[in-house]
């Protein structure tokens, strides 16, 4: 659990991306629970059965099965990763009874990829708790084609002015 982590030392936890490894049964989410995973991205770049992604365009946001997994995440106290979903889809996790995180985001408002989360996503974000990995993926850092540290930093730095002081790291 996030509670072993050893201050000075290198920690690490287990992680899901794309929700197709719960199959077709919401119990599989207490099965990798049990194995240790802590968080999921529900979603990747496809539509899968339980959300829509951000690159495809899609106005719909979590499935009927997608709203069960999110809910038994929650109550296996594993985070809800939304650094794929669609803001339809992030809205919905963000209005659930737990904080959720964006492993690997960057601010659409400094870069205008559709994976990238608004101001109103990120303040929300912080508000309830969440945790962001600023992504160092060049097309989500700049539409200029060429990134550096000082880019990765404006991401950071355009985060922690909306309230992401304890809640930026690294994705």
């Amino acid at each position: 659990s996030i509670s072993e982590a050893l201050p000075g030392h290198a920690n690490a936890f287990l992680t899901i991306e794309g929700g197709e490894a719960f199959g077709e049964d919401v119990g599989t989410v207490a099965d990798y629970a049990r194995m240790g995973v802590l968080a999921a991205a529900i979603v990747w770049n496809n539509e899968n059965r339980l959300a829509h992604p951000a690159k495809g365009g899609s106005r719909e946001g979590l499935t009927p099965f997608g709203q069960q997994v999110v809910h038994k995440m929650h109550r296996q106290h594993m985070a809800v990763d939304i650094s794929h979903l669609n803001e339809r889809g992030s809205d919905e996790v963000m209005d659930g009874p737990a904080p959720c995180m964006a492993s690997h985001s960057c601010a659409r408002s400094l870069c205008g990829h559709p994976r990238n989360l608004t101001d109103r996503q990120l303040r929300q974000l912080f508000a309830t708790g969440g945790y962001v990995g600023v992504n160092f993926y060049v097309p989500f850092l700049t539409d200029k084609g060429h990134a550096d540290m000082d880019t990765v930093i404006d991401h950071m730095v355009h985060m922690c002015l909306l309230g992401g002081e304890d809640h930026v790291g690294l994705g």
